[in-house]
């Protein structure tokens, strides 16, 4: 039974050029020029694989996604970019999206991606998938170490807040702010804020 497509693409020249490479391998059952348009496609359709573009007016392609995904749990989705950047990989993997591939991969390395997720596993690109890798340890690393409130005295602290801020804006008293900044020293063996911020800046926890 051919795979059922849907390829969503603000550019009609790679649109039809990529809905031509890929019909004699798949069954492309429609396309849309904007992501909101592919979420009523969708709808209407129930696609095994959306190809969806990131950047896509009336919605980008990451917000069409995560409605897909409401709508039905099951269609995979295999986003598509010209640029690869960290913070759109950070956002692909929050969102917990099938697949990323860069719209500069080969015919074949999409038409494997493509197969790949519809039988229910991630696909990555060859040029991502080490950054993604790192973004899924960081990821971690985040959440198995620190408590949500240590996360959030991380953040004012790199945003150059003291004590007594601190413990404004997250209704403590000061002393308990220092506390808990200390046990993120003790759990990160430093001992200074310089290391903090450049520990929290490498794994992501706050962006420059």
């Amino acid at each position: 039974m051919s795979i059922k497509i849907i390829i969503a693409d603000d550019h009609p020249l790679f649109l039809i050029g990529l809905q031509t490479a890929l019909s004699e391998q798949f069954n492309i059952i429609g396309t849309a020029k904007n992501g909101k348009e592919a979420v009523e496609l969708a709808a209407n359709t129930s696609p095994d694989v959306v190809m969806l573009d990131i950047m896509m007016p009336e919605m980008n392609g990451i917000e069409a996604a995560i409605k897909m995904r409401q709508n039905n749990a099951s269609t995979k989705i295999l986003m598509l970019s010209a640029e690869t950047d960290e913070q759109t990989l950070i956002d692909i993997v929050k969102a917990g999206l099938d697949g990323f591939i860069s719209k500069n991969s080969s015919v074949e390395e999409i038409i494997n991606a493509i197969i790949t997720i519809n039988q229910g596993n991630r696909y990555y690109g060859t040029d991502v998938a080490q950054m993604i890798h790192n973004i899924r340890v960081a990821q971690n690393l985040k959440d198995d170490t620190f408590t949500d409130r240590e996360l959030d005295i991380i953040r004012y602290c790199a945003e150059g807040h003291n004590y007594r801020e601190m413990g404004t804006l997250l209704n403590i008293s000061p002393r308990t702010v220092e506390t808990h900044k200390n046990n993120i020293f003790k759990k990160l063996g430093i001992n200074s804020t310089l290391d903090l911020l450049r520990y929290a800046i490498k794994n992501g926890i706050v962006r420059l």
